[in-house]
């Protein structure tokens, strides 16, 4: 089954396009929240999570808010990078965050403790949107998110030729 990824522009529009995904017969939906205009609202971000649990019923959800750094919408400060997961985490309805991997090592054990003390899955994810790292690069950028106990390994690379491909393969078959 397909894992499907939504960004908010209009909210109404969103919640249609829901309605449609669910028929889709997924495994997942993710919310790329950092496209959200009112994603500091905390109490929208709530009646949006709670119309996405609606709507999916008992289908996972993962909350996304992607960095500029990695490919996001928004540049934040390590704080409010902070603050926005736990306060998901709190709310109690997404399954699921993503914690991207460089963002610190403070950050990420913070984030990621917190989301396992509110029985939340965390997915830690690395993207390298300029090229393919080494298959030894990746091996050990997906260690670093086994070692801060990410529940689920996610990197996302460029490649360029059929190198970076097999070198993609051979690290994620020697993971």
């Amino acid at each position: 089954k397909p894992a499907v990824s939504l960004k908010i522009i209009d909210v109404d529009t969103f919640y249609e396009v829901t309605k449609k995904v669910k028929d889709m017969d997924i495994d997942l939906m993710e919310w790329r929240a950092d496209w959200y205009e009112d994603v500091f609202d905390y109490e929208k971000v709530k009646a949006v999570l709670q119309q996405i649990r609606d709507i999916l019923e008992d289908i996972p959800i993962l909350f996304t808010f992607r960095t500029k750094k990695e490919g996001g919408n928004r540049a934040v400060s390590g704080e409010m990078y902070i603050e926005v997961n736990k306060k998901v985490c709190d709310m109690g309805i997404a399954d699921m965050i993503d914690v991207e991997m460089f963002s610190g090592e403070e950050i990420i054990q913070e984030i990621i403790s917190y989301a396992h003390e509110k029985n939340v899955i965390v997915v830690g994810s690395n993207h390298d949107f300029g090229g393919t790292p080494s298959k030894k690069q990746i091996i050990t950028r997906l260690q670093l998110m086994q070692h801060f106990r990410a529940d689920i390994i996610k990197i996302a690379v460029m490649p360029k030729n059929k190198e970076d491909v097999i070198a993609l393969l051979l690290a994620t078959e020697e993971m």
